[in-house]
């Protein structure tokens, strides 16, 4: 249903009410299965409005014979989906049988296709020959359903890619190749594959801007005399790695001088 649109219905005594939702219903008829689209929701009808117009906009046909009306399907050829009969206040009640809405889940129980998709997409036929020439080995086997947590934090710090690896060196990152944008999985702070962060974007301009600012109006040091050389770097571990204590600087604000 779509919730965003909106109207009003004028009913035969001149009263407007509000369609609040407009949306497709499915009903059941003695040929099978029909759909009405353009169904307006009113909140304030305690029955449902059929609209004249809209079924003859769609295709369908209707026949008002004496005291009752036909309602013949929009196909080839036309089938009676309704016969209904004139009350005392001239309207033309009837109940019609609604479908059951069903949500179907889809479960690949199929390992050739969990492995399919893990090794690029190879076709079934390479799948089928690495089973059979035992080409894969040495693996972990990870049963399935199983939850895997990749250790970036070790990751970032192996020492066969990075020289130093247990040191803070900003500076290391200044002209060299490697980046955090998927194609270097020695250094992937948002993760990488088809899994990589979806806020990845929006997190570097939240951080870059507001440090850039934060460094250009204001001049920084330790709290409480501490030296550079004594500032403590001991991390808490979890899943995600932070500062075990609270880091404390002072802020000055910075005037920059100008000459007149």
């Amino acid at each position: 249903m779509d919730s965003t649109f909106k109207s009003h219905v004028k009913l035969g005594n001149g009263a407007l009410v509000e369609a609040k939702g407009k949306g497709t219903i499915g009903v059941q008829t003695n040929d099978g299965s029909r759909f009405i689209r353009d169904v307006l929701l009113v909140p304030e009808l305690d029955q449902n409005l059929l609209s004249v117009g809209q079924l003859l906009e769609h295709g369908y046909k209707l026949d008002f014979l004496g005291d009752g009306c036909i309602i013949y399907d929009k196909g080839k050829p036309r089938k009676v989906v309704k016969k209904i009969k004139m009350q005392s206040n001239r309207s033309f009640p009837f109940t019609l049988k609604y479908m059951k809405s069903i949500a179907l889940k889809v479960e690949i129980k199929d390992e050739s296709w969990l492995w399919h998709r893990r090794l690029g997409h190879l076709n079934f036929q390479g799948l089928k020959l690495l089973s059979q020439k035992g080409m894969v080995q040495e693996q972990a086997n990870i049963p399935i359903k199983t939850k895997v947590i990749i250790n970036g934090w070790a990751i970032g710090r192996d020492p066969e890619y990075w020289s130093d690896a247990e040191c803070f060196e900003p500076g290391r990152h200044d002209g060299s190749s490697v980046n955090y944008r998927r194609s270097n999985f020695q250094f992937i702070p948002f993760g990488a594959g088809r899994r990589i962060c979806q806020g990845m974007a929006l997190t570097i301009v939240n951080i870059e801007l507001p440090l850039a600012r934060l460094l250009y109006h204001f001049d920084w040091k330790l709290a409480n005399g501490v030296q550079l050389e004594e500032l403590d770097m001991t991390e808490a571990f979890g899943v995600t790695v932070r500062r075990k204590n609270d880091l404390q600087l002072i802020a000055t604000p910075y005037i920059p001088a100008f000459d007149y």
